[in-house]
């Protein structure tokens, strides 16, 4: 019975060294300053997916898997969203 005391004490004061971070005022932001933060990095991370699609379509119709007109329909479509981003990305860094 003792033991079975012990290990619970144990595993509630792990929980509440677990938890503290996470529901500590520091852990909470307001939204108005993680929002651009938020906003740049996910289109950091869009450009970087954008810029891999365009790799990985270049190697597909270096292979022979796409035509043509395929080729060149779909790196034109990814260009200009990587273009779009850059643009967004751009005007966020201007703001700050």
């Amino acid at each position: 019975m003792e033991l079975l005391l012990t290990e619970l004490l144990i595993i509630l004061v792990l929980l509440f060294v677990v938890a503290l971070p996470l529901i500590s005022k520091r852990a909470i932001e307001k939204p108005t300053q993680a929002q651009p933060n938020k906003a740049l990095s996910t289109l950091l991370y869009r450009k970087d997916a954008a810029y891999i699609a365009i790799k990985d379509l270049d190697f597909d119709f270096s292979t022979g898997k796409l035509d043509v007109m395929d080729y060149h329909k779909m790196k034109l479509s990814l260009e200009e969203e990587a273009l779009t981003i850059l643009k967004k990305i751009e005007s966020i860094k201007k703001g700050e």
